[in-house]
């Protein structure tokens, strides 16, 4: 299944916290195929450019090492980063969107995140002093994974050496390159934090 394929399926998710979010069929098709446009113009401007700037940034941010790194840091960086480039007209709210799935490292999931995961912290509420059973990013439009707390979540559990170099803090992915990641989509919604915030009925 195509990134964009998860992408799509991650948007018309949200309904299931958003009654009044609505996506058919024939608008996921339509979406679908508008991020694989989207994708294979990652090089082509305005793409390139606001994701040159995007990555300026984000490479400043991930690499400040002021606190030590805590369980579900990744949703309260994204938040943040993503809330700080639309105040600051890095990204317009259409071009830079959260995202919550699953990472895989040289093919091993780590997270194990699902709709199910997923769903029971909304409904049951996340603690720091959990294991994280979901990770969070951010997904530009031309489908490039911006992601702040990767490297030193796996840093801090041995599973990754500390980069050496302070750039190496980012991990910047895209679907066709090989690398050791991959990426998971499960839901795309901005307000995800809001809705772990909410008490349950």
């Amino acid at each position: 299944m195509s990134f964009e394929h998860q992408f799509t399926h991650g948007i018309a998710y949200r309904a299931h916290f958003d009654p009044s979010f609505k996506l058919d069929d024939e608008a996921s098709r339509v979406l679908e195929n508008t991020f694989a446009q989207t994708s294979s113009k990652a090089m082509e401007e305005p793409f390139f450019s606001i994701r040159q700037s995007v990555c300026s940034q984000a490479a400043i941010y991930a690499a400040d090492q002021a606190s030590a790194h805590f369980a579900y840091q990744c949703l309260a960086d994204s938040h943040t980063f993503l809330q700080a480039c639309l105040e600051h007209n890095i990204v317009n709210p259409r071009y830079m969107t959260l995202t919550v799935g699953d990472v895989s490292l040289d093919g091993q999931r780590l997270f194990n995140a699902s709709r199910t995961t997923i769903g029971t912290a909304v409904e049951k509420g996340i603690s720091t002093a959990d294991e994280p059973t979901f990770h969070v990013w951010l997904t530009l439009a031309d489908m490039t994974v911006i992601d702040l707390t990767l490297v030193r979540q796996l840093a801090a559990s041995g599973k990754l050496p500390e980069p050496a170099d302070a750039d190496a803090w980012l991990t910047v992915w895209r679907q066709e390159r090989k690398g050791r990641f991959d990426y998971h989509p499960i839901l795309i919604d901005d307000d995800f934090l809001s809705r772990l915030q909410r008490p349950s009925h």
